[in-house]
């Protein structure tokens, strides 16, 4: 069946589109075209293309223009790539372990008793009854980074765990609350040098000398570094990010515009997030180091410069608005359950061997980390975890994904209209849901 409004579907409660473009600067001139349009909610730019996300009231006069403007650019859409992901945590008692949560991730009630971010940026995290009772530890749990003041105001009390930062709501579901400290590298000590020999501090490549300003004297802890490489806005939360509040759609322009074309020139896929009166710059997880990124990019020289323009436009640091979310799973074959899940969600291997995270390509959605579990623990891998996922999808690629999702190790447990419940090889859920389209 045609879609009346082809380039939209409704995934989790927006209309979204995805279009293809081949740069940040070409992402940027779309999206400096839509920010006036009734509805919008969030608007995502990568170096492949852009999301862009409409309220579910949204007009269809609204969407109609969006499609027109991509158009005028000569921007295809692509609806196929369009999914979000929230995580499900079923408790005989929602009500007691909601403000947990809440106060972890320093979300906002929605509607079902949903807990959302209000940046719409990380997943959302669905409390639903259930009287079964699972007693042992999860075998998936949530990695939240987050400033350390943040922390603090989260009021979670005295952490546990190897490395101190473990809680646990009433019923045993587990996050790992970690603080992010200030980006503070001075220069290019972990990426590669530029073909011409340089650090890509635009500098003459000369070391300070002791009592020189700006020197080694000058400098004492992470705050001094942040300071004289002018990085004092951005936050390492496993991500660098850099959040700014801005007064106007025009001035929101100009700095999503300038960062765009900063991160082009350096050679930087650069995130890029566009909300109400918000900009969000973000390295993405761990590319801010060069072992990661593997460019010749010092992305510490080009943080220093992104703020340096956020400043002359005006914009107003949000240090505290900085968050991380990756969900993290224990696995006695970490290779079979990576591969079910990189199949499920479409994701790829994060480039360093040693590493097991999977990402989205677009890194839209959470990332997903592995780690080997103790194979002798068989209760606790018997046991139904108390924590799965949930993947939304547009009705016309939901099915293929599923059948995608089984021939890569995944078992098909329950079906209904629309929606499919699976398990990968070790019993870890994932439900997949077809959304509706948009009429």
């Amino acid at each position: 069946m045609a879609h009346p409004l082809p380039d939209w579907r409704g995934v989790d409660g927006s209309r979204s589109a995805w279009f293809d473009a081949p740069s940040l600067g070409a992402g940027a001139d779309l999206v400096g075209r839509l920010l006036d349009l009734d509805g919008l909610v969030s608007v995502d730019v990568r170096t492949t293309g852009v999301r862009v996300r409409f309220a579910a009231a949204a007009p269809n006069r609204a969407l109609d223009a969006a499609s027109a403007a991509a158009r005028e650019l000569g921007l295809a859409s692509r609806p196929s790539l369009l999914q979000q992901l929230s995580v499900v945590i079923e408790s005989a008692d929602p009500e007691s372990v909601r403000p947990f949560w809440q106060r972890a991730l320093d979300y906002a009630p929605a509607a079902g008793g949903d807990l959302a971010d209000p940046l719409s940026r990380d997943p959302a995290v669905r409390i639903r009854p259930s009287p079964e009772l699972r007693p042992l530890r999860n075998r998936v749990h949530l990695d939240v980074v987050r400033p350390p003041d943040q922390i603090d105001r989260a009021g979670l009390g005295e952490a546990t765990g190897a490395y101190g930062v473990r809680h646990s709501d009433r019923d045993g579901n587990e996050v790992d609350l970690v603080p992010g400290e200030q980006l503070g590298d001075l220069g290019a000590a972990d990426g590669p040098e530029r073909a011409d020999g340089s650090d890509g501090s635009g500098g003459s490549g000369e070391a300070a000398e002791p009592g020189d300003p700006g020197g080694p004297d000058d400098i004492g802890g992470p705050d001094d570094v942040a300071r004289v490489s002018g990085t004092t806005d951005w936050q390492v939360v496993f991500s660098a990010m850099a959040c700014y509040r801005v007064r106007s759609t025009a001035q929101q322009r100009d700095l999503m515009t300038a960062a765009a074309a900063l991160a082009g020139e350096a050679g930087f896929p650069l995130l890029i997030d566009v909300r109400h009166c918000l900009v969000v710059l973000d390295s993405g997880k761990d590319q801010w180091l060069g072992d990661a990124h593997g460019l010749a990019v010092d992305f510490t020289a080009l943080a220093g410069a992104l703020q340096r323009a956020a400043r002359a436009i005006g914009a107003t640091p949000e240090p505290g608005l900085a968050r991380f979310v990756q969900v993290f799973f224990d696995a006695a074959d970490v290779g079979a359950v990576r591969g079910f899940w990189a199949a499920a969600l479409g994701y790829v291997p994060d480039r360093r061997p040693e590493v097991t995270d999977i990402h989205d390509p677009r890194r839209l959605t959470p990332e997903l980390v592995f780690q080997q579990l103790d194979v002798s623990d068989a209760a606790r891998r018997r046991q139904r975890n108390r924590l799965h996922l949930e993947l939304a999808l547009p009705s016309d690629v939901a099915a293929r994904r599923v059948d995608e999702t089984q021939t890569a190790g995944g078992r098909l447990l329950e079906t209904s209209q629309e929606r499919w419940r699976l398990c990968d090889p070790e019993g870890n859920e994932l439900v997949v849901r077809a959304d509706s389209p948009v009429e």
